[in-house]
């Protein structure tokens, strides 16, 4: 959730800073008919490697999972997943956003398992062979 709310606002943000109306006369939507689409996939890219793929292959959590308590690990040995596991994950979750109409449909199929299927595994996950398991609670030491 929170890396929508980080793509919605970096969006709003790099449409402002990239020629945008900074007084917000113009509406959002058409400042960013006005941007460079070329910029604004490397703004979205960014984003996604930033909090998505870096904190997943470096430490099994994005910031939303790891206030949740959850992290990312490989199904075939539990351990976190490695640079290439979390860009393909982040690929089939994030890539359908950028074909507009078709993207939202592909979306939904994406993450429409996480919700029906028992093993609340998404597309994203199937393909990357990961899953998003409670992460396992550190006892404080008595000392």
């Amino acid at each position: 959730m929170l890396g929508w709310i980080g793509i919605f606002v970096t969006v709003e943000v790099f449409g402002r800073l990239l020629g945008g109306d900074i007084l917000g006369r113009e509406s959002a939507a058409s400042q960013l008919q006005g941007l460079s689409s070329g910029r604004m996939l490397v703004a979205f890219v960014v984003v996604v490697v930033l909090y998505e793929v870096l904190p997943v292959a470096l430490r099994g959590a994005t910031l939303g999972k790891a206030m949740l308590g959850l992290r990312v690990v490989r199904l075939r040995d539990w351990e976190q997943p490695s640079f290439f596991d979390a860009v393909l994950r982040a690929l089939v979750l994030y890539a359908p956003l950028a074909i507009p109409v078709v993207g939202l449909v592909v979306l939904v199929v994406v993450v429409v398992p996480v919700v029906l299927w028992p093993t609340r595994r998404g597309l994203h996950d199937l393909v990357a062979g990961t899953a998003v398991v409670r992460a396992p609670r550190h006892e404080a030491d008595p000392d």
